[in-house]
């Protein structure tokens, strides 16, 4: 998605809209898929050999509940500022290169995107998620399933279970391998 400035001047404000495809590897490794188009709306100046946008980027995405796994839609509308710089001319820190008069700003978009989505998705602040013996979704239904207890955490069942007898000091090893 790129801004033609060929026939911009400088120092005036020009307003854009653009539409792109957000690439669904934006989602880093979390579930879910982008599930409507980009739409991009600002303005943008032309100062020298650099362009300033400010705008508001809106679109969607369908996640998979981290507890529950149900499928959630979250709408998202973020504000994007961006400053570029003409690639063949001196290199600013916080600025983004472009070329032969086309800013393509999915380049500076994409980036504030990753940043924006949320490291916990839930389908609702409540949700009780999965039991984790039998799988049933417990925002549907309940199970008769043991719930784990603390005193059923010292069985033979548990692989951690050696962890709860750790002796707490601060010492360092106990078979004198710190010892002077």
């Amino acid at each position: 998605m790129a801004i033609n400035i060929a026939k911009s001047c400088e120092g005036s404000f020009y307003p854009f809209s653009e539409t792109f495809t957000l690439n669904d590897s934006v989602l880093d490794g979390r579930l879910g898929k982008i599930t409507s188009p980009c739409v991009v709306d600002g303005t943008y100046v032309v100062e020298g050999n650099n362009v300033h946008i400010e705008s508001r980027v809106k679109f969607s995405i369908e996640f998979i509940c981290d507890r529950c796994l149900a499928k959630t839609d979250r709408d998202f509308d973020i504000r994007y500022i961006g400053s570029y710089y003409l690639d063949s001319t001196e290199k600013s820190e916080g600025y983004i290169p472009y070329f032969n008069d086309l800013v393509d700003i999915s380049i500076g978009v994409e980036p504030e995107v990753l940043l924006r989505l949320p490291s916990r998705v839930l389908c609702k602040p409540e949700c009780k998620g999965i039991c984790q013996k039998c799988g049933i979704d417990l925002n549907e239904d309940t199970c008769d399933c043991e719930v784990a207890t603390e005193a059923s955490i010292g069985t033979n069942n548990n692989p951690f279970a050696v962890l709860k007898d750790i002796n707490n000091s601060t010492g360092g090893a106990g078979n004198g391998s710190t010892e002077g």
